[in-house]
């Protein structure tokens, strides 16, 4: 939780350290650049798919999209988010991936500098689009990893 009782709000710091997810599953998600992201306005859903970045330290992803992308909009309206990662294994003993909720909040241009920075150096691309940085601060992540024995899951929330 942020100063202001806000999980993911505008005090949470993105550059910090909070309570650290297990090291397989921060492993796995900087092993990975794209999230399915899905939302709500409270009366319609929608998925996308994203680049991120994660940032470990605050077990946050954060995505670059325009205000105006509906995935926003929806952000806007109801900054409670799902999404997840995982890869395209052909054999069940194979999977692994992570399944997530977070807070979604557009970041002020102050605290945005230094994330789009680090977003930059991994996508270089991006210091061509003007998008407002996101960021997704994570409440829960369930990671699930076949090869450790099918089913075997992982489980970290922000609470712990």
């Amino acid at each position: 939780m942020s100063e202001d009782g806000e999980r993911g709000g505008a005090g949470l710091d993105p550059l910090t350290e909070d309570a650290l997810p297990d090291a397989r599953i921060a492993a796995f998600l900087a092993s990975y650049h794209v999230l399915t992201l899905a939302c709500s306005d409270g009366e319609e859903v929608w998925a996308a798919n994203c680049f991120y970045l994660w940032l470990p330290r605050s077990a946050s992803f954060v995505i670059l999209t325009d205000g105006s992308t509906r995935h926003a909009v929806m952000m806007q309206a109801r900054r409670d988010v799902a999404g997840c990662v995982s890869g395209q294994p052909e054999k069940v003993e194979d999977i692994k991936g992570v399944q997530f909720s977070a807070r979604a909040t557009c970041l002020p241009d102050a605290s945005a500098r230094a994330v789009r920075a680090l977003y930059e150096e991994r996508f270089p691309v991006a210091s061509k689009m003007p998008a407002p940085v996101w960021l997704l601060a994570a409440d829960f992540l369930k990671y699930t990893d076949n090869s450790l024995g099918f089913g075997t899951k992982i489980l970290w929330s922000r609470k712990d």
